[in-house]
């Protein structure tokens, strides 16, 4: 008989349109943290966040979900807490599904970015987190990330 183990997050189909909380994610670092934020405009915004400090797409910060191929879309949105360190820095986040990448933006501070992601198909489901190096003066100041709205759609 297969050992299910506590550490990985049963999402399943009763998953589909509940918002994740940290404790969906998979084995997330206890640097990770769960709180409300304040983004750009939005206030006391309930999210998942991290500070970011590596602006090498090679030493990112990951935030990952074992999907079980249930799903066909993710949804989340992602803004820098209007508390960080550097607010010139511009946040990159980079999607990739069975270690493809899917998607890549953007997320300057004081805007927020939306992500629909196509996850059909996908077990696992990485969010990874680093600082544009063409940014000048990257790394110099922190970026903290709020990933907030997390949601699966069948």
């Amino acid at each position: 008989m297969p050992s299910t183990s506590s550490s990985v997050p049963a999402l399943n189909p009763s998953s589909t349109g509940k918002r994740l909380t940290l404790a969906d994610f998979f084995q997330p670092g206890s640097y990770w943290s769960e709180n409300r934020f304040d983004v750009a405009d939005k206030g006391q915004i309930q999210g998942i966040s991290h500070v970011v400090n590596s602006c090498s797409e090679g030493d990112p910060e990951i935030l990952e979900l074992r999907l079980r191929n249930y799903f066909k879309t993710l949804d989340f949105s992602v803004g820098q807490d209007n508390n960080s360190q550097g607010s010139d820095q511009v946040l990159m986040v980079a999607i990739y599904g069975n270690g493809a990448q899917v998607d890549i933006k953007r997320v300057p501070f004081n805007k927020v970015q939306v992500f629909n992601v196509p996850v059909q198909d996908v077990n696992a489901l990485q969010m990874r987190f680093f600082l544009d190096r063409k940014v000048e003066g990257c790394g110099r100041k922190t970026a903290n990330v709020v990933v907030y709205d997390v949601k699966l759609n069948s």
